[in-house]
């Protein structure tokens, strides 16, 4: 039986800014999945802030 592929994931906010606190989500994100031969994506949301 073979394990999983880690994969990360960020999916920032669409209601404003990039905050600092989800930037260094994302980057821990990315890391894990870097150290375990993973990969990471970004989720983007098709709807914009009024």
């Amino acid at each position: 039986m073979t394990s999983p592929i880690p994969c990360g994931r960020f999916a920032p906010s669409p209601t404003g800014l990039l905050h600092p606190g989800s930037l260094l989500a994302a980057f821990g994100s990315w890391l894990l999945a870097r150290h375990h031969g993973g990969s990471t994506s970004s989720m983007r949301s098709r709807h914009r802030p009024p």
